[in-house]
């Protein structure tokens, strides 16, 4: 009786072989879109994944962190990109401003609600800020720098020439002769001052050599009026500063005292925040993001 034979695995492999080869050469790549936006493809020569790269990366979120310099800049940025829900931030403790422009949606923001649904409470990325730092102004700056501090008379003549278009009072002629009579070299020994009723101080001095002895005077003001605006850009504000002295060993140094400083920068930096939040329509929040 005869049989039949089956064909052998190993002589029809090669067939097979060549049938899925001619197979996969019909087949069209698959083209596939990546999560970042490229494009991958199925190819068939084995079937291998072959991805290649986004031309451009997906923008998702603007990422931008300016400073402005001055507040005209700083307001002018937040007009050109402002949404309803852009919020600024003012610290007091540095006067520091940030507004964030994707500030996330609240209660209170003005955008419109995608078609049928509900945008309030809407979080964003929060990436796209803008920094005004509030810089002193050159003048105050200056004045900042003494408050507090000894100075030596030949200082203090400097500071008041220097300064002079910052003081109201006492008026400039009567200051610039202060500052000159402050500016001489003396060996001399400073004694007490006595205060005069217009407000000045006069302060003593002897000035001996080997012969004789002469006795002098120098006066100088109790009080000095600073008018200068306090940052880049602010309204001018005035300030009350106390000039005091003390005699030591026959040596005179002064010390200026600027009253209320801290609470009138902190008023000075209020009036830039509250004209930025008129001039821009946005809300102002004091602290920091």
């Amino acid at each position: 009786m005869e049989r039949n034979v089956l064909p052998s695995m190993a002589s029809d492999d090669g067939a097979i072989q060549s049938a899925i080869r001619a197979g996969m050469g019909l087949v069209t790549p698959i083209p596939i879109t990546t999560p970042d936006g490229g494009t991958a493809y199925i190819v068939p020569d084995g079937f291998s994944l072959e991805k290649l790269p986004p031309l451009l990366p997906p923008l998702t979120g603007i990422k931008a962190t300016p400073r402005m310099d001055d507040a005209e800049s700083f307001v002018n940025y937040i007009n050109r990109y402002k949404t309803g829900a852009s919020v600024i931030f003012a610290d007091l403790k540095t006067n520091l401003m940030t507004a964030i422009i994707d500030y996330h949606n609240g209660s209170t923001s003005n955008q419109a609600p995608e078609a049928g649904k509900d945008t309030l409470g809407k979080p964003d990325y929060t990436t796209h800020r803008v920094a005004h730092p509030c810089p002193w102004t050159i003048e105050w700056a200056r004045w900042r720098a003494v408050d507090g501090q000894n100075i030596k008379q030949a200082e203090l003549a400097v500071l008041l020439e220097e300064m002079l278009h910052t003081i109201a009072a006492p008026e400039g002629g009567a200051l610039l002769e202060i500052a000159a009579e402050l500016k001489v070299e003396r060996e001399v020994k400073f004694k007490q001052g006595t205060k005069l009723a217009d407000g000045t101080v006069s302060i003593g001095y002897e000035e001996s050599d080997q012969t004789s002895t002469k006795s002098g005077k120098i006066t100088v003001p109790d009080l000095i009026t600073i008018v200068c605006p306090v940052f880049q850009g602010g309204e001018v504000r005035q300030f009350q500063a106390r000039l005091r002295y003390k005699v030591d060993r026959g040596e005179l140094t002064f010390k200026i005292a600027i009253m209320n400083r801290q609470s009138g920068e902190q008023a000075a930096f209020q009036d830039v925040v509250r004209a930025v939040s008129e001039a821009t329509g946005q809300p102002v929040f004091y602290g920091a993001p």
